[in-house]
């Protein structure tokens, strides 16, 4: 392929309802907020309403990924848990 001399492209990319469903509260806002973009337009990428920024899914992704490596929702779960009243 031929380095662009003159002009430059970029990569669209859309999420989906399951990658939005991946990340926790806050993490649409936290990279709308890094990209200096509209919470808006941020969600309706990652969740696949509208195509964007590849970096944007790409970030979300990475978050997911995070989240899943580290079992994240069953630690919630068991410290939650651990708080239970015995009787």
């Amino acid at each position: 392929m031929k380095t662009l001399k003159h002009s430059t492209y970029l990569i669209k990319a859309k999420g989906s309802t399951n990658l939005r469903n991946a990340l926790q509260y806050g993490d649409v806002r936290a990279i709308a907020a890094h990209f200096n973009l509209s919470y808006t337009k941020v969600h309706a990428v990652i969740s696949g309403k509208h195509a964007g920024d590849k970096n944007i899914v790409e970030c979300a992704e990475r978050i997911a990924a995070f989240y899943d490596s580290v079992d994240l929702n069953t630690i919630v779960t068991n410290i939650i848990k651990s708080y239970e009243y015995k009787n």
